[in-house]
């Protein structure tokens, strides 16, 4: 915790260096400087005005009352959001609440750590799926960062600086670090073995366990997924993408990192199969081309596709027509959700995924076996689907329960 007072200019000129070290886009630093200015005019003397609480609560009254130039909600968080950065770096050092994880997974491989570096390449050899080196590559960022920032190696941590990077995380969802902590675990346990670190640190971390199995899997309503549909503009190239999108995880319940990564050599049009192999299990799955789902697709492949020498079949609307991402098609469920007018409840997630969790639903309440339903999903286990979507459909979820036999005088016999 820093005590020293600082003007807002000076702390406004330390976050950007911050966010410059990390690595942020110019277009993101530049939209903090932009809102940054804009703060400023509200403080008594502007860039001069030493920034404390009384500042800060100042910053957040104004906006929050001033009715007039404000012309958004989402300018007014946006607001907020670069208020408390520079309060928050100013505070701690550091900005735990706003390390996005899709930021640090940009971190330059140069300025990995070698001992990270070569634990990656060893999770490779051993067989790990892409997206999972991505996710320990994503997290051991920002242990390498919160070491760096008390000037700490790597090869000389120790279980204090272990168990106050765990302390860092308490900005973070549950979920999130559990997920860090895992990787850590692991990780360290690797530095122990290879003999980088003499004690085992991994035996200190502390066990953190989240029953994922109490949350009823987010679901929409057929009528809203109609909904949904129907509010995409499929006359331009970008809303036939995107129809062809939603199908896919409506009606076959792809996952968006599935979708993303679609190529041409996927469909077979012959015999109207997908074929693909997931990108989170590894497993090979095959699903019948329907045809309004085969339709949407050739309909975006010749009046909405721009042309690029790409296999994959879903590209970005812009130059230099990327291949989209599985962050993208998520974004595009969200966005397509608001603009149809299908907003989340409260508690109900938003994402690409609770359409998964709709098809689940609808093939449940048809008394789709379960065998079939996990084949469908591409599940390695059966268990998977039992445990976590047969919460969905109660009424079928009553069906199995057993009767309880009645108990005559002096028990059971």
């Amino acid at each position: 915790m820093q005590n020293n007072q600082q003007s807002f200019g000076v702390l406004v000129a330390n976050l950007i260096s911050y966010l410059e070290r990390l690595n942020y886009k110019q277009r993101t630093i530049e939209g903090y400087r932009y809102r940054l200015r804009h703060l400023s005019k509200m403080l008594p003397e502007g860039d001069e005005t030493i920034y404390d609480q009384e500042a800060w609560e100042t910053i957040v009254s104004k906006v929050e009352e001033n009715k007039i130039w404000i012309v958004s909600e989402y300018y007014k968080h946006v607001l907020l959001y670069a208020a408390n950065a520079v309060f928050e770096l100013h505070n701690t050092g550091s900005l735990e609440i706003h390390h996005k994880t899709r930021r640090n997974s940009r971190y330059p491989d140069d300025l990995l750590s070698p001992k990270i570096a070569e634990y990656l390449k060893v999770i490779k050899g051993k067989g790990y799926q892409d997206h999972t080196i991505y996710e320990h590559r994503t997290h051991l960022v920002k242990f390498q960062e919160y070491l760096a920032s008390g000037q700490i190696d790597v090869e000389s941590v120790s279980r204090a600086d272990v168990l106050g990077f765990i302390n860092s995380l308490s900005g973070y969802s549950e979920q999130i670090r559990y997920r860090v902590i895992c990787c850590l675990r692991v990780f360290l346990r690797y530095l122990h073995d290879v003999s980088v670190l003499e004690t085992d640190l991994s035996i200190f971390i502390p066990k953190l366990r989240i029953n994922t199995n109490e949350r009823i899997p987010s679901i929409y309503t057929t009528e809203e997924i109609h909904q949904i549909l129907n509010s995409i503009n499929i006359a331009s190239p970008v809303g036939k993408r995107d129809f062809a999108i939603l199908l896919l995880i409506a009606r076959l319940g792809l996952r968006a990192s599935d979708v993303s990564i679609l190529e041409f050599s996927n469909l077979d049009w012959q015999q109207n199969i997908i074929s693909i192999t997931q990108m989170k299990t590894g497993k090979r799955l095959q699903l019948p081309l329907l045809p309004d789902v085969g339709n949407a697709i050739v309909n975006y492949l010749k009046y909405g596709r721009p042309e690029s020498p790409s296999s994959r079949v879903f590209l970005q609307a812009r130059p230099k027509f990327e291949p989209l991402n599985h962050a993208a098609v998520s974004n595009i469920f969200q966005n397509l959700a608001r603009k149809g007018g299908v907003l989340a409840k409260p508690g109900r997630k938003h994402g690409s995924h609770a359409f998964r969790h709709s098809l689940v639903h609808e093939l449940l309440s048809k008394s789709v076996p379960f065998p079939i339903v996990t084949q469908i999903l591409g599940h390695k286990g059966g268990n998977t689907t039992l445990n976590n979507y047969a919460r969905i459909d109660l009424n079928n979820l009553v069906k199995c329960s057993l009767d309880v036999p009645a108990i005559a005088e002096g028990g059971l016999k």
